[in-house]
């Protein structure tokens, strides 16, 4: 028996860099946050936002909302580590940004070493594209936003 689909009415996005904004998320009624580490921060904000996010979720009182991590690109410096983090914190999965390629998303995957979902994002369209080639660990296709 497949999981039943999700629907989703809201998903908002939340800056990492922004403490104010992901301690009001816990109130607010949305179906699903995602906590943005990628265009959301400044390059010299990157470490200090992931911590403060991996604080944030381990504190949580976020439910019932799904919760989403967008990480940086694994070609940045803070790519790696980001995943890293992911793969401890309490998150219904991963999301991958400038997804223009199925085999990005495969090492992306591979790098993060978790079962979660890894749902490709792309503003760019060969990539939403191309999404139809990837898949969640249990085969579905993953959740893919396009030009968010």
């Amino acid at each position: 028996m497949s999981a039943p689909i999700r629907l989703r009415r809201s998903v908002l996005f939340l800056p990492g860099a922004n403490p104010r904004a992901l301690e009001k998320a816990r109130g607010l009624p949305a179906d699903g946050l995602i906590f943005d580490l990628e265009d959301a921060v400044a390059p010299a904000g990157k470490d200090t936002a992931r911590a403060s996010v991996a604080a944030t979720l381990r504190t949580g009182g976020y439910a019932p909302r799904e919760l989403i991590l967008r990480v940086n690109p694994l070609e940045t410096p803070w790519g790696h580590a980001d995943l890293a983090a992911a793969a401890s914190l309490p998150l219904d999965a991963v999301l991958l940004p400038k997804v223009e390629h199925a085999e990005r998303v495969q090492r992306q995957r591979r790098a993060c070493r978790s079962t979660r979902c890894c749902c490709p994002r792309s503003s760019m369209p060969n990539g939403c594209a191309s999404r139809s080639t990837c898949s969640t660990p249990s085969g579905r296709p993953p959740i893919s936003p396009c030009g968010a």
